[in-house]
């Protein structure tokens, strides 16, 4: 006779194996996400004003409402997830410069008596800034290192070139304004370029600007290795609605992504065909200092209203960030001070 277990032996390998078979894995628990879902708000709806075409070029007054005002965004080159900023105080001059995390909303104050020029931010962790005082400064992104790099005249639009090191930037001397190229060790060059908006190409290879003469405007775009420089695009001036404010590269140097009154543009820089991206319902509504996350899934600009009063051209400058998906079809407004 068969003892008991050796009969329960076959059922228990057979239902072992069944639950073997049938077992589901775990379903893992989400992991929590490290971001701060305050950081970013719902985009203001558009709304528009009385600005009159035929005055767009005439009268021109700045009226700041608002008390603090956010200026000149510019991408971490190896973060999506970081940007300085320039923060403006209603009625001073000079600002400051700050760092902030799109993911944790942290905030890092790096400089003061800053200007509301655009700034830049090299692979190497160094940004090029302005001061109150016309000239070109740099500072390490954790806000070590303070130093001056210019010091004569006025100095605009510092840009990093490839790796960072070698910048461009512009120079008021006397009414022969012009820009130049310089290394780290002080040497300088003078650039045949014109036009006070440009942006090299992530290479560091080429250089698109933007002349205006008459009542066109023109993308253009500078070769460093051969000096030369051909035209990409001609623009009318009723078509951008002023002039064009910034212009950067994207879709590996492919295209140009820039910003002017009547929204945010892109142009293919192998064919110059240009569309609309994003269109402001008016003149009164406007998007400037343009910055593309390196990832390129993101892009983020300044967003303002202009409304027209009493015959001048009064610049109620409500000015905050704004971050797009890539191809515009999201917009939010980011919360710096939160």
């Amino acid at each position: 006779m068969k003892k008991p277990y050796t009969l329960l032996l076959p059922i228990l390998i057979v239902w072992s194996m069944l639950w073997i078979a049938c077992r589901k894995d775990p379903i893992p628990l989400p992991l929590p996400d490290p971001c701060n879902p305050e950081v970013f708000s719902p985009a203001p709806p558009d709304s528009c004003a009385d600005l009159s075409d035929s005055l767009r070029n005439c009268c021109l007054f700045y009226l700041r409402t608002d008390s603090l005002l956010w200026y000149s965004p510019r991408y971490n080159p190896r973060n999506p997830d970081e940007i300085i900023y320039t923060l403006i105080f209603s009625g001073k001059l000079g600002g400051e410069l700050w760092k902030f995390n799109l993911c944790t909303g942290e905030n890092l104050r790096l400089a003061t008596d800053v200007m509301l020029y655009p700034n830049d931010w090299s692979k190497k962790g160094w940004i090029l800034f302005h001061r109150t005082d016309y000239q070109i400064w740099k500072i390490k992104d954790n806000g070590d290192s303070l130093q001056q790099i210019t010091n004569q005249y006025a100095n605009y639009t510092p840009r990093w070139l490839g790796g960072g090191d070698q910048f461009i930037y512009y120079r008021q001397k006397h009414n022969d304004n012009k820009w130049f190229i310089r290394d780290l060790d002080g040497k300088v060059d003078t650039l045949p370029i014109r036009g006070e908006r440009q942006s090299p190409s992530s290479d560091g290879k080429r250089l698109v600007h933007a002349p205006q003469f008459g009542d066109n405007i023109y993308l253009k775009i500078y070769d460093f290795e051969t000096g030369k420089i051909s035209e990409l695009a001609k623009l009318h001036i009723s078509e951008v609605g002023t002039t064009i404010s910034t212009i950067e590269w994207r879709d590996n140097d492919q295209k140009l992504l820039w910003t002017c009154r009547k929204g945010i543009f892109q142009t293919d820089v192998s064919t110059g065909h240009t569309e609309v991206i994003v269109s402001t319902p008016c003149l009164s509504q406007h998007y400037t200092h343009l910055t593309i996350a390196p990832d390129e899934k993101h892009f983020i600009a300044t967003r303002g209203k202009t409304w027209y009063e009493a015959a001048i051209y009064t610049e109620w400058s409500n000015l905050y960030l704004v971050r797009f998906s890539a191809d515009a079809s999201e917009e939010l407004r980011i919360e710096v001070d939160k």
